[in-house]
């Protein structure tokens, strides 16, 4: 139950224990919808289809850097590097599942697709012991990153 009182709690647990907290709401349509629980809300700029509506959303964001930190996106999708590129379906071992979800693994993501971070769901929420799952990851991405070269984005 997502109630004020259990955004309190996980913005109490947030700042005891250093860690932002992430709203992924998807918000396409409600322009004037903030989050006053998180630290981070995603936004889809195009409600719609469309490359070159998606292209307009691009220049639209980096348009808005001194508001817009970054994108969720399946591999770079900007060259400017203040820009943070977090990448989703993130799993130890790539694949699919029978839902049409495509897995890459975080040395893919980092190292090959440009991304600074990775999005990681089932992998963690699905394991038998969630903060060893979560620890594997956040070892395997920073290991990845490490291995692109401390803060260089990739650049195609």
């Amino acid at each position: 139950d997502f109630t004020p009182a259990f955004c309190s709690a996980l913005k109490d647990l947030a700042e005891k224990h250093n860690f932002l907290i992430f709203e992924d709401r998807k918000f396409a349509d409600i322009g004037n919808t903030i989050s006053s629980w998180s630290h981070l809300v995603n936004a889809h700029a195009v409600p719609g289809p469309g490359v070159v509506q998606g292209l307009r959303a691009l220049k639209m964001a980096e348009d808005q850097a001194d508001f817009v930190m970054g994108f969720i996106c399946g591999s770079r999708i900007s060259q400017k590097p203040h820009f943070i590129h977090m990448t989703p379906g993130v799993q130890m071992q790539a694949g699919s599942d029978g839902l049409g979800q495509q897995y890459a693994t975080p040395e893919e993501v980092i190292t090959n697709k440009g991304s600074d971070v990775v999005i990681v769901g089932r992998g963690i929420l699905g394991a038998s012991d969630r903060a060893e799952a979560a620890e594997a990851y956040r070892k395997a991405g920073w290991d990845a990153y490490v291995k692109r070269g401390w803060g260089t984005p990739l650049l195609s």
